[in-house]
Protein backbone atom coordinates (compact mmCIF):
# COMPACT_ATOMS: atom_id res chain seq x y z
CA UNK A 1 0.00 0.00 0.00
CA UNK A 2 1.30 3.18 -1.19
CA UNK A 3 0.62 6.44 0.55
CA UNK A 4 1.06 9.95 -0.74
CA UNK A 5 -0.43 11.51 1.15
CA UNK A 6 0.49 14.93 3.17
CA UNK A 7 1.51 15.16 7.30
CA UNK A 8 -0.41 18.06 8.86
CA UNK A 9 0.27 18.68 12.51
CA UNK A 10 -1.21 21.46 14.45
CA UNK A 11 0.06 23.22 17.54
CA UNK A 12 -3.38 22.00 19.16
CA UNK A 13 -1.51 18.11 18.92
CA UNK A 14 1.31 19.10 20.13
CA UNK A 15 -0.24 20.80 23.21
CA UNK A 16 -1.75 17.66 23.94
CA UNK A 17 0.39 15.63 23.97
CA UNK A 18 2.38 17.58 26.40
CA UNK A 19 -0.33 17.37 28.91
CA UNK A 20 -1.09 13.72 28.45
CA UNK A 21 3.10 13.43 29.15
CA UNK A 22 2.86 15.78 32.38
CA UNK A 23 0.22 13.58 33.46
CA UNK A 24 1.98 10.33 32.42
CA UNK A 25 3.14 8.66 35.12
CA UNK A 26 3.67 4.81 34.26
CA UNK A 27 5.19 5.38 30.62
CA UNK A 28 1.59 4.92 28.62
CA UNK A 29 1.50 7.49 26.34
CA UNK A 30 4.09 6.01 23.80
CA UNK A 31 2.39 2.79 23.93
CA UNK A 32 -1.10 4.32 23.69
CA UNK A 33 0.83 6.56 20.43
CA UNK A 34 1.51 3.26 18.57
CA UNK A 35 -1.83 1.80 19.02
CA UNK A 36 -3.21 4.99 17.67
CA UNK A 37 -0.78 4.27 14.71
CA UNK A 38 -2.23 1.15 14.43
CA UNK A 39 -5.73 2.28 14.76
CA UNK A 40 -5.11 4.42 11.62
CA UNK A 41 -3.11 2.14 9.77
CA UNK A 42 -6.67 0.09 9.61
CA UNK A 43 -7.97 3.02 8.64
CA UNK A 44 -5.73 3.68 5.66
CA UNK A 45 -5.54 0.00 4.54
CA UNK A 46 -9.17 -0.06 4.57
CA UNK A 47 -9.80 2.75 2.21
CA UNK A 48 -6.95 2.25 -0.24
CA UNK A 49 -8.32 -1.49 -0.28
CA UNK A 50 -11.57 -0.43 -1.30
CA UNK A 51 -9.59 2.03 -4.12
CA UNK A 52 -9.81 5.26 -2.14
CA UNK A 53 -7.11 7.73 -2.04
CA UNK A 54 -6.22 10.19 1.06
CA UNK A 55 -5.00 13.86 0.44
CA UNK A 56 -3.76 14.51 3.94
CA UNK A 57 -3.58 13.01 7.27
CA UNK A 58 -3.48 15.65 9.84
CA UNK A 59 -2.85 15.49 13.57
CA UNK A 60 -4.57 18.35 15.76
CA UNK A 61 -6.77 18.48 18.95
CA UNK A 62 -9.46 16.27 17.76
CA UNK A 63 -6.87 13.85 17.14
CA UNK A 64 -6.09 11.98 14.03
CA UNK A 65 -7.95 13.37 11.13
CA UNK A 66 -7.61 11.15 7.66
CA UNK A 67 -8.78 13.26 4.85
CA UNK A 68 -9.96 11.48 1.32
CA UNK A 69 -9.46 12.97 -1.78
CA UNK A 70 -13.04 13.82 -2.69
CA UNK A 71 -13.07 11.98 -5.98
CA UNK A 72 -13.45 9.02 -4.38
CA UNK A 73 -17.05 7.77 -3.61
CA UNK A 74 -17.49 4.71 -1.33
CA UNK A 75 -20.57 2.54 -1.18
CA UNK A 76 -22.96 2.45 2.54
CA UNK A 77 -21.07 -0.94 3.21
CA UNK A 78 -17.47 0.05 2.09
CA UNK A 79 -18.39 3.15 4.40
CA UNK A 80 -19.41 1.12 7.41
CA UNK A 81 -16.09 -1.38 6.66
CA UNK A 82 -13.52 1.38 6.88
CA UNK A 83 -14.70 3.16 9.92
CA UNK A 84 -14.82 -0.01 11.59
CA UNK A 85 -10.99 -1.17 10.16
CA UNK A 86 -9.58 0.88 12.93
CA UNK A 87 -11.29 -0.61 16.11
CA UNK A 88 -11.15 -3.92 14.76
CA UNK A 89 -7.21 -3.73 14.03
CA UNK A 90 -6.85 -2.52 17.81
CA UNK A 91 -8.68 -5.43 19.28
CA UNK A 92 -7.17 -7.76 16.49
CA UNK A 93 -3.77 -6.64 17.93
CA UNK A 94 -5.14 -7.83 21.42
CA UNK A 95 -6.14 -10.94 20.39
CA UNK A 96 -2.85 -12.03 18.69
CA UNK A 97 -0.91 -9.86 21.60
CA UNK A 98 -2.47 -11.36 24.61
CA UNK A 99 -1.74 -14.76 22.75
CA UNK A 100 1.58 -14.31 21.90
CA UNK A 101 2.05 -12.88 25.71
CA UNK A 102 0.66 -16.58 26.94
CA UNK A 103 4.22 -17.93 25.88
CA UNK A 104 6.17 -15.02 26.04
CA UNK A 105 4.56 -12.83 29.50
CA UNK A 106 5.81 -9.67 29.47
CA UNK A 107 4.79 -6.35 31.25
CA UNK A 108 5.07 -3.79 28.52
CA UNK A 109 3.08 -6.41 26.32
CA UNK A 110 0.15 -6.99 28.62
CA UNK A 111 0.01 -2.80 28.80
CA UNK A 112 0.18 -2.78 24.73
CA UNK A 113 -2.51 -5.43 24.94
CA UNK A 114 -4.99 -3.67 27.21
CA UNK A 115 -4.44 -0.26 25.38
CA UNK A 116 -5.47 -1.90 22.36
CA UNK A 117 -8.61 -3.29 23.56
CA UNK A 118 -9.28 0.21 25.52
CA UNK A 119 -8.97 2.18 22.42
CA UNK A 120 -10.53 -0.23 20.08
CA UNK A 121 -13.99 -0.45 22.48
CA UNK A 122 -13.47 3.58 23.15
CA UNK A 123 -13.70 4.32 19.82
CA UNK A 124 -16.96 2.74 19.28
CA UNK A 125 -18.51 5.27 22.13
CA UNK A 126 -21.21 7.52 19.78
CA UNK A 127 -19.41 10.54 19.93
CA UNK A 128 -18.68 12.80 17.22
CA UNK A 129 -14.85 12.55 16.86
CA UNK A 130 -15.09 8.84 17.03
CA UNK A 131 -15.71 5.75 14.96
CA UNK A 132 -18.89 5.49 16.77
CA UNK A 133 -20.07 8.18 16.13
CA UNK A 134 -19.35 8.36 12.56
CA UNK A 135 -21.60 5.27 12.46
CA UNK A 136 -24.24 6.91 14.77
CA UNK A 137 -24.63 9.58 12.21
CA UNK A 138 -24.61 7.06 9.30
CA UNK A 139 -27.51 5.19 10.52
CA UNK A 140 -29.92 8.86 11.94
CA UNK A 141 -28.98 10.47 8.37
CA UNK A 142 -30.84 7.36 6.82
CA UNK A 143 -34.13 7.76 9.11
CA UNK A 144 -34.01 11.61 9.16
CA UNK A 145 -33.88 14.58 7.03
CA UNK A 146 -30.42 15.78 7.39
CA UNK A 147 -31.10 19.51 9.61
CA UNK A 148 -32.74 16.97 11.97
CA UNK A 149 -30.04 14.06 12.00
CA UNK A 150 -27.49 16.52 12.75
CA UNK A 151 -29.46 17.45 16.03
CA UNK A 152 -29.98 14.01 17.08
CA UNK A 153 -26.47 13.13 16.57
CA UNK A 154 -24.90 16.48 18.05
CA UNK A 155 -27.17 15.96 21.19
CA UNK A 156 -26.18 12.44 21.48
CA UNK A 157 -22.36 13.16 21.18
CA UNK A 158 -22.84 15.98 23.77
CA UNK A 159 -24.77 13.24 26.30
CA UNK A 160 -22.35 10.85 26.39
CA UNK A 161 -19.08 12.80 26.15
CA UNK A 162 -20.47 14.79 29.53
CA UNK A 163 -21.31 11.36 31.22
CA UNK A 164 -17.70 10.17 30.54
CA UNK A 165 -16.91 13.71 32.22
CA UNK A 166 -18.72 13.07 35.28
CA UNK A 167 -17.64 9.34 35.02
CA UNK A 168 -14.48 10.90 35.09
CA UNK A 169 -14.35 13.21 37.64
CA UNK A 170 -16.58 10.83 40.38
CA UNK A 171 -13.36 8.14 39.45
CA UNK A 172 -11.00 10.89 39.83
CA UNK A 173 -12.36 12.00 43.30
CA UNK A 174 -12.66 7.44 44.30
CA UNK A 175 -9.76 6.64 42.64
CA UNK A 176 -6.62 8.55 44.22
CA UNK A 177 -7.08 11.73 41.93
CA UNK A 178 -6.58 9.35 38.62
CA UNK A 179 -7.93 12.26 36.28
CA UNK A 180 -6.95 10.25 32.55
CA UNK A 181 -10.64 9.87 32.13
CA UNK A 182 -11.34 13.33 32.76
CA UNK A 183 -8.93 15.12 30.30
CA UNK A 184 -10.24 12.48 27.90
CA UNK A 185 -13.82 13.58 28.42
CA UNK A 186 -12.87 17.55 28.23
CA UNK A 187 -11.01 16.55 24.74
CA UNK A 188 -14.44 14.73 23.33
CA UNK A 189 -16.31 17.93 24.65
CA UNK A 190 -13.83 20.24 22.64
CA UNK A 191 -13.92 18.00 19.99
CA UNK A 192 -18.05 17.57 19.83
CA UNK A 193 -18.03 21.87 19.04
CA UNK A 194 -14.97 22.04 16.61
CA UNK A 195 -15.23 18.95 14.40
CA UNK A 196 -16.58 19.34 10.88
CA UNK A 197 -18.10 16.16 9.61
CA UNK A 198 -17.87 17.11 6.02
CA UNK A 199 -14.22 16.93 6.21
CA UNK A 200 -13.67 13.27 7.29
CA UNK A 201 -13.95 9.81 6.06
Amino acid sequence: MKCDCQWEVSASFYALISVLLFFDEQNIVPWALLACLLHEMGHLTAIYTFGGKVSAIRLSLVGAEIIPIRNTLFSYAEEILIILAGPLTNIAVFVCGLAFSRQFPNENLHLFCGLNLMLGLFNLLPVASLDGGRLLRMTIAKCFHIVIAEKIYESISMVFASLLLFGGIFLAVTQHGNITLVIMAVWLLIACKQYNLLNYI
